[in-house]
């Protein structure tokens, strides 16, 4: 709008749960977006990818907050390390590695494939 870059113009249209193009979207982005994850992490995955570390961060103190299960705390553990990581906090983002790794090491076999992935 006006040549200002930053700003868009945007017309929306009101559709039902069963279009089709919006069904094949949905689709597109769940596929593209962990397909094995659900819900606030999917989102969480989401806005990572899109850079937005600090919303994600939020989405994923507030699953931590609400888990019980260290089963479940693990991987949020090692997306906040990742968040860390690439926001150029490292020492935090060890801190969060070493509490995935802690739990990921209590939990699995010491042969398990996820023991790699979470160092």
């Amino acid at each position: 709008m006006g040549g200002n870059n930053r700003l868009y113009e945007v017309h929306l249209v009101l559709t039902a749960d069963n279009d089709p193009e919006l069904q094949r979207l949905t689709d597109y982005i769940r596929k593209e977006s962990s397909p094995d994850s659900e819900g606030w992490y999917r989102l969480g995955l989401v806005l990572w990818k899109m850079g937005q570390f600090d919303k994600a961060e939020d989405i994923y103190q507030v699953q931590l907050d609400q888990t019980k299960d260290d089963k479940n705390k693990a991987p949020i553990y090692l997306q906040l390390g990742s968040i860390k990581k690439y926001q150029g906090k490292y020492e935090e983002a060890l801190t969060f590695y070493e509490k995935s790794l802690a739990i990921y090491q209590r939990i699995l076999p010491h042969n398990h494939p996820d023991l790699a992935a979470s160092c």
